[in-house]
């Protein structure tokens, strides 16, 4: 089984709980498959590409008047969800802009037969931006995401 998320994630204010609920309907083995643009931590893991304090800076700031939030957390999170087996991380051009380059990623994550447990908490993660985006949530996803509740976001620990 497949599930795939191509330049989404960066637009889905609650981008936690969708990958969650992408994970949740996958099979154990299941592929989770991602492209979009992101940024990186100011310290990524060891092997991944560290951007430079201006790419880190002007990309967020630009495409957030475009509704596109890009963060530095994406990747690391879908790496800790699934089990990593295929990342690539690039630059592409920007139209009309052939000299300017965006960074993006290609991820393919198994999911793993045991899931290692998630540290949920309920808060508004978006800074009043955040809205249930409309998509068939296991109930039990729901609870854990506070959308049953009444909670307007979800967020995960930082700590993943």
């Amino acid at each position: 089984m497949l599930c795939s998320l191509s330049y989404a994630l960066t637009m889905i204010p609650d981008w936690f709980c969708a990958v969650d609920n992408a994970l949740s309907m996958l099979r154990a083995g299941g592929r989770l498959c991602v492209v979009d643009f992101y940024v990186s931590r100011h310290a990524p893991a060891p092997g991944l590409v560290r951007h430079g304090t201006l790419r880190r800076v002007f990309w967020p700031l630009r495409l957030a008047h475009d509704g596109v939030f890009l963060s530095p957390d994406q990747l690391p999170y879908l790496m800790a969800r699934c089990e990593c087996m295929h990342l690539e991380e690039h630059f592409g051009t920007v139209p009309y802009l052939p000299t300017v380059r965006i960074p993006y990623y290609v991820f393919v994550g198994r999911v793993r037969t045991q899931e290692p447990a998630a540290k949920h908490t309920r808060a508004d993660a978006g800074g009043g931006r955040s809205r249930a985006f409309g998509c068939a949530m296991k109930p039990a996803l729901k609870r854990r995401c506070g959308f049953a509740a009444g909670a307007r976001a979800c967020t995960t620990a930082r700590g993943f």
